[in-house]
């Protein structure tokens, strides 16, 4: 037996509770905003000291609260401290509607079941398919969701937040709010009383912390939605910039998590503040003051984009991903939603993948978009058009349904055209000479010479 041992490193501490370890530097930690597909577009989760903001342009929605209570049901789930910041009465409303874990104790709701429209129980069943496709895995447009009671859970929109676990957080100071409307000495509270309050906080919570083990200390989440809004008093373009610059620098190095949405009228590129002035560019200056800045699009404002894409509720375009203590954003190398760690990517130099979300019954998800099938149908068409029997009824010929055939041809539209049944004879009508031989109607094929991969039957 050797006497030489291998010198092995010492034992390190476990990450914070609902916390893990960054894949890119094992000096970070990294929290879950209780959606897994975003935390995949960030990287794998957003790190602890990191700022997010989060953008709806859309006035006829309200994606950022929903956003919102998703972070603040995460924490709640794992007893982690968590700080609103924002008029009282609004911060309770969005707490009050936050969704739940189906099946835990005390959630109210329907029963923890898949929903229909995700994982259907018929895809268990055998599909008669080519033999070389069957051990190959099924299409995924997202990430695979499966639940890390430490980490993410996962949540279900028919389900409500207990009130007992309301009660519980505020009983146990995990639950704080930050009234912005409130008045001291006669006047509005400014930006920098909030920062004042915001760093108070942080500070008592690293002192509770200090005198227990690493494994006791919990992060804190910041929540700050509808940032400069009518709460907000009349606040200018450099006002907020300069309030999202301090922020950042308060919870550098710290165990704190901040998530900001902005009101419709502050997530265009150059919205007009109530003084009348407009800031240009202003979605590339969030980007830079703040550690992430995404964009989440709702096609509620364009009804085309509906039609267009059926399928989803929105577009996701992602201006910035937090990127602490390394040169390289950790989306840019871990998330597969993104795809910019694929290999064909740089062998082709292709960009990411276009992002798109939608809202079950049961939970809010983020996928890679993809068009429809030709034309928009997303059903099969195994009838002939309304457009035909409009025509026998009105006692159209053989001769005007050729005429609108050659003219769909023309306009180069693929359509489908039948031919008009032969009418029954009647007894007073004479009967037409029977042919020595059996006759078959030729099928009649419309050649686009514009399109010569397409033929109309």
């Amino acid at each position: 037996m050797s006497s030489f041992k291998r010198k092995l490193a010492p034992s390190t501490q476990p990450p914070p509770v609902g916390t893990r370890v960054t894949p890119r530097s094992s000096l970070l930690y990294e929290l879950s905003t209780g959606i897994s597909s975003l935390d995949d577009v960030l990287g794998s989760g957003q790190s602890l000291g990191s700022v997010l903001t989060i953008l709806t342009p859309d006035p006829h929605s309200a994606w950022g609260n929903l956003l919102q209570r998703y972070y603040i049901a995460q924490g709640l789930v794992l007893d982690q401290p968590l700080c609103l910041v924002g008029e009282t009465k609004s911060c309770r409303t969005v707490l009050e509607g936050c969704m739940w874990v189906a099946g835990v104790e005390g959630a109210s709701g329907a029963e923890p079941v898949n929903d229909e429209e995700e994982e259907q129980s018929d895809t268990k069943e055998s599909v008669k398919i080519a033999w070389r496709y069957e051990k190959m895995g099924r299409f995924q447009t997202t990430v695979d969701t499966k639940p890390n009671a430490k980490f993410c859970n996962t949540f279900d929109l028919t389900t409500v937040l207990p009130g007992s676990k309301i009660a519980e957080a505020t009983a146990n100071g995990h639950l704080n709010f930050i009234d912005v409307s409130a008045r001291v000495n006669g006047r509005r509270r400014s930006p920098r009383d909030i920062l004042h309050e915001i760093k108070t906080l942080i500070n008592r919570l690293h002192e509770t912390g200090s005198s227990t083990s690493n494994h006791a200390v919990k992060p804190l989440r910041i929540c700050i939605p509808d940032l400069g809004g009518p709460a907000w008093g009349d606040l200018s373009g450099p006002a907020l910039l300069q309030f999202l610059f301090a922020l950042r620098q308060i919870v550098q190095s710290s165990l704190v998590a901040v998530l900001i949405t902005f009101p419709p009228h502050l997530s265009s590129n150059n919205p007009r503040f109530t003084s009348g002035k407009s800031e240009h560019e202003w979605i590339q200056k969030l980007a830079y003051v703040s550690d992430g800045c995404i964009s989440f699009n709702s096609f509620g404002a364009d009804p085309s984009l509906a039609s267009m894409f059926p399928s989803y509720h929105g577009l996701v375009q992602v201006y910035s991903t937090p990127s602490l203590h390394t040169l390289v954003p950790t989306s840019h190398t871990h998330s597969l939603l993104r795809g910019l760690s694929s290999p064909s990517n740089h062998a082709a130099g292709g960009g990411e993948n276009n992002l798109g979300f939608r809202c079950t019954r049961k939970r809010f998800v983020i996928e890679t978009l993809h068009l429809d099938v030709e034309g928009g149908v997303s059903e099969r068409r195994t009838a002939p058009p309304i457009s035909i029997h409009d025509d026998h009824k009105h006692g159209s010929t053989d001769q005007n349904i050729m005429e609108k055939h050659t003219d769909s041809v023309r306009s180069g539209l693929a359509t489908v055209q039948l031919e008009s049944p032969v009418p029954e004879t009647t007894s007073e009508s004479p009967a037409p000479p029977k042919s020595s031989s059996s006759f078959k109607p030729k099928k009649k094929v419309g050649f686009q010479s514009d399109r010569p991969s397409l033929y109309d039957f």
